[in-house]
Order: structure tokens, then sequence, then C-alpha cells
């Protein structure tokens, strides 16, 4: 009987702990620094990614908050490397910034790199449907990007993908 229990407990968790990339079609994983491209354009509130262009992605911080960079693909950049702001590189390296969209951390008490700091991240890039019935102009198609391979918990981006 302590055995079944046991089975059960583990399936449930199982079932519970797949991950979101699992659970969702067309999911796909980008190493960090590796170039990912937009299949439309990305919106998330005034922000709207040029769609139909590649970026590398990463993680900016400074005194303002925490950003998702989409950094122009030409920039050299080894990959691991935390890159300080007032450095020479972190200089060039902004200076190749095409957009800043900012992460919102509610609730987030370990802070994803230090400030005045950038670092290339590997990404997941999901595709999620919604299909409610409001009247919701940001309906539809969903782009959202998880952030890993940080010493934090797994963040998210989400977009409204606009073709």
């Amino acid at each position: 009987m302590r055995a079944r229990i046991l089975v059960l407990a583990l399936i449930l968790l199982l079932v519970a702990g797949v991950p979101a990339a699992a659970r969702h079609k067309g999911a796909k994983a980008y190493k960090e620094g590796q170039v990912y491209c937009t299949a439309g354009a990305l919106v998330m509130g005034p922000v709207v990614i040029q769609g139909g262009r590649c970026y590398l992605l990463g993680v900016y911080r400074d005194t303002r908050g925490t950003f998702l960079a989409f950094i122009n693909p030409a920039v050299l950049v080894t990959p691991g490397q935390l890159i300080r702001l007032d450095s020479s590189a972190g200089h060039r390296l902004r200076a190749q910034i095409v957009y800043l969209v900012p992460i919102h951390m509610s609730g987030l008490v370990v802070a994803p790199i230090p400030v005045n700091t950038i670092q290339l991240v590997a990404i997941r890039e999901e595709h999620r449907h919604e299909d409610e019935d409001d009247d919701d102009d940001r309906r539809g198609e969903r782009t959202v990007l998880v952030i890993a391979g940080l010493p934090t918990p797994e963040l998210s981006v989400t977009f409204i993908l606009r073709f």
C-alpha cells in the first residue's frame, strides 16, 4: 500500500513538473550567444520589436531596472561573459543594443545579474494561443521568451506576435 502511494505521488510530481516547453507546441531552445530571429513583430506594451530581423539576446541591468536586450548580432561577445557597462567592452556593446524590454520581477529576491552589467542568455521560445472570449486586442498568438541559464528562477517576457 505504501509503495502504491509513493508511485502515485511520483507520477503526480512528474506530471505537475513537466517543463513548459513540453506543454507548448513550437517551443525552441536557443543557446547563449545563438542568434534569435523573429518571425513577425513582437509587441509588449509600447515596445515593438521589428519582425524579420535577427538579434543576440542578453540580460541588461542598470540603476533603472533589468531588461531583455536585443543586440545587433554582428557584435562579438563571448558567451558566459559578464560585461561591466562602464568598461570599454561595455561601452561598445551598449552601442549595439537595438531594443531594451523591461523584465518585471515581482517578488524576486535574488537579482539575475549585478547592477551595471550585461550578459548573453540562453532562451526558450514558446508560442501560445489565447482564444478567450474577451474583446481584448491582445488575444491571439503570443510569443514567450523564457530566460534560462541565470542563477535565478526562470524569468520570462511575453510578447504579442504580429505578422
